[in-house]
């Protein structure tokens, strides 16, 4: 196999290593077969295309043709034409299919239950990531921009979960590009030429030459790219401003959840406002009486603290005669 046949399959595995990223998204795993499914139409699609000498500009359209193909026979096969093309019914089948997992995204904080919804919105965007790493990595061959893609699908788990990604979700998809790119470097230093012997030199000791300089550049690149990968996650773990969000460590908390040290639950408003506003099931969470008009609603938490920006429920000591756990106050 050549290094040009080489190329699309790190494509397709550095779009397969980011993807993992979105396991803690999605309380189930079935959602794996059609994401998997399209970035096989991708390489599939890429590689007979090129083996045939089709244009470029030709290319990514087919893959995402196809792709569209394929999960139309997946989430709308009995309404599709043959099974396999998008007529009127399998639109709209879609359609609701589609519905169906954007309101399960409204309704559910993460992770999501699973779904034929969610597995198509995954799908969907998978295929559209898969294609634009297929097409900046191979068919452009810049690498180096095919990592703006597999950061945009990096940066969905990243940004929605309270606590952050693990960090070895971020050092799965950083190795997959840097795996990719180092491929093309290899590459286009191969791609100089022959190097011709000096006098007296003979073409074995030339190629062993070649071989130990190329090895020596092979090797500091790994050496780079380790380290900076280390440095990505061990930084955010040393400061505390970056505790939460795009990468988690041990300790870190999304604003929400029990306090070690006394038990209770923060609950951030801002953050659960838009949640509270949807219309959602009706559920009791809590019954009581009361004799004192008129009804007020329960108070959750106060925000008294303001820090120049935002309004925030202060974070002062509680006594424990006011615990929860020792009966509600007169």
């Amino acid at each position: 196999m050549s290094r040009e046949q080489i190329r699309p399959l790190l494509a397709a595995a550095a779009t397969i290593a980011t993807l993992w990223s979105l396991s803690p998204l999605i309380d189930a795993s079935s959602w794996w077969g059609p994401s998997l499914l399209v970035i096989a139409i991708v390489l599939g699609v890429g590689g007979a295309l090129r083996h045939l000498h089709v244009p470029d500009l030709l290319v990514a359209p087919a893959q995402v043709l196809l792709g569209v193909v394929g999960l139309t026979a997946v989430f709308a096969g009995t309404e599709a034409l043959w099974g396999l093309f998008a007529g009127p019914d399998a639109v709209r089948a879609l359609a609701r299919v589609l519905a169906a997992g954007a309101d399960t995204i409204r309704r559910y904080p993460a992770p999501v239950p699973m779904g034929a919804g969610i597995s198509l919105i995954v799908a969907g965007g998978v295929l559209l990531v898969a294609m634009l790493v297929d097409l900046l990595a191979v068919t452009l061959r810049a690498p180096a921009a095919a990592g703006i893609p597999l950061l945009a699908l990096y940066a969905v788990p990243a940004a929605v979960l309270p606590t952050g990604l693990s960090w070895t979700y971020f050092a799965l998809a950083a190795s997959g590009w840097l795996v990719l790119l180092g491929h093309d470097a290899s590459t286009r230093v191969l791609g100089w030429g022959r190097l011709l012997p000096l006098r007296g030199q003979s073409t074995k000791g030339i190629r062993r030459s070649v071989a130990g300089d190329t090895g020596a550049l092979a090797a500091t690149g790994r050496r780079l790219g380790m380290t900076a990968v280390a440095c990505a996650i061990a930084v955010p773990a040393l400061l505390p401003s970056l505790s939460q969000g795009w990468l988690a460590t041990s300790g870190a908390r999304g604003g929400a959840g029990p306090d070690p040290l006394t038990g209770l639950t923060v609950i951030n408003p801002v953050l659960t406002l838009r949640d509270n506003l949807l219309p959602r099931r009706d559920l009791v969470v809590l019954r009581y009486r009361t004799s004192q008009l008129p009804l007020a609603p329960l108070r959750i938490l106060t925000a008294d603290t303001f820090d120049l920006d935002t309004w925030k429920p202060g974070m002062a000591e509680i006594s424990r005669s006011q615990l929860a756990s020792r009966g509600l106050p007169a």
